[in-house]
């Protein structure tokens, strides 16, 4: 596909155009060299349920920041945000800020409550492993 096009529509977006990627039904970036349109871009963000998750920002965030990190005992939703709003700091206080808008989006408690069903069911399979010994 044309770098001019819109991954979604295929219409030209040559000037008002944002950089995404593309990822498989696990997670993975298939291509990471395509581009929306403004529109497309918007109905994305604004969609109600994205991977089946909350939104895009949650499935984003849940991707990028606690996807396959089981190192770590979270106690709450909170906490997992602050972690995340700590991760994304920098020295450029707009991009911060575009940051924390996209942040504020993501629905941690589905975040928060799929990172405990996960670390519940690794807590069991240990338990199994350890009574099989």
């Amino acid at each position: 596909m044309s770098k001019n096009l819109c991954v979604d529509c295929e219409q030209p977006c040559s000037v008002n155009r944002i950089a995404t990627e593309l990822f498989d039904e696990n997670g993975n970036v298939i291509d990471d060299d395509v581009y929306r349109c403004e529109d497309c871009e918007e109905k994305v963000m604004s969609k109600k349920e994205y991977n089946g998750w909350t939104n895009y920002a949650t499935w984003r965030v849940q991707l990028e920041f606690f996807s396959g990190h089981d190192d770590r005992e979270w106690k709450s939703p909170e906490e997992m945000k602050h972690s995340v709003l700590w991760d994304i700091k920098c020295d450029n206080p707009v991009t911060e800020s575009f940051a924390n808008v996209f942040i504020n989006n993501a629905n941690f408690e589905e975040i928060y409550d799929a990172w405990l069903a996960e670390h519940v069911d690794h807590m069991l399979e240990a338990e199994d492993a350890e009574g099989v010994l």
